[in-house]
């Protein structure tokens, strides 16, 4: 039996935690910008993710989430790093005029520094979005959805009275999508009397 994927609905459905699903599922995304409430600022926020130019997005959309905030972090620690060097190497060397060698360096550091400066405000930008999603999946306990589907994906046979405490948690159309989930795995599970 072949079945093509748009008759998977179950793999729509479900929550995901990749990071490009997050952030078509739990902010505003049309044509490649990405649309939300900044959490620290109160203020709304629009940011491009082109796969042509912005490269966290290009390499980490498809990861999970856990993994891309890691990667984000880990990318700009590096780079707030190599940005402090390259200007507390600038700043000594503004004032010698000792060798070529110094020249050199600053020259380097001249050209290196603006390439930084934008690889910065893009990781800044994810991290923007990052911590958005965050509050997002906080507020809608995401967690527990996508919990509880895996276990109803793995273990078809559990009992419904196990996930009742989800009916309170999330939007309607979480708890809908759960339940459908768990309809389409185990037909059986929309008999019980608690639903």
């Amino acid at each position: 039996l072949v079945l093509e994927r748009s008759d998977d609905l179950v793999a729509v459905m479900r929550h995901s935690i990749v990071y490009q699903d997050l952030v078509s599922d739990l902010l505003t995304y049309s044509l490649n910008r990405v649309t939300f409430r900044n959490s620290t600022t109160k203020r709304m926020q629009t940011y491009s993710l082109d796969p042509n130019t912005d490269e966290f997005w290009k390499m980490h959309a498809g990861d999970e989430f856990h993994v891309a905030v890691k990667t984000n972090n880990t990318e700009l620690q590096q780079l707030n790093a190599k940005v402090e060097r390259l200007q507390s190497l600038a700043s000594k060397l503004q004032g010698a005029v000792e060798a070529p060698k110094a020249g050199s360096e600053l020259a380097e550091a001249v050209e290196t520094l603006p390439k930084l400066l934008k690889r910065k405000k893009q990781l800044t930008q994810h991290t923007s979005i990052l911590e958005a999603l965050m509050d997002e999946m906080d507020r809608r306990s995401l967690h527990q959805f996508y919990k509880a589907e895996q276990t109803v994906l793995t273990s078809p046979d559990q009992e419904p009275e196990q996930f009742m405490d989800l009916m309170s948690e999330g939007t309607l159309d979480d708890r809908l999508r759960f339940l459908f989930v768990c309809a389409s795995v185990n037909a059986s599970f929309l008999d019980s009397k608690r639903l």
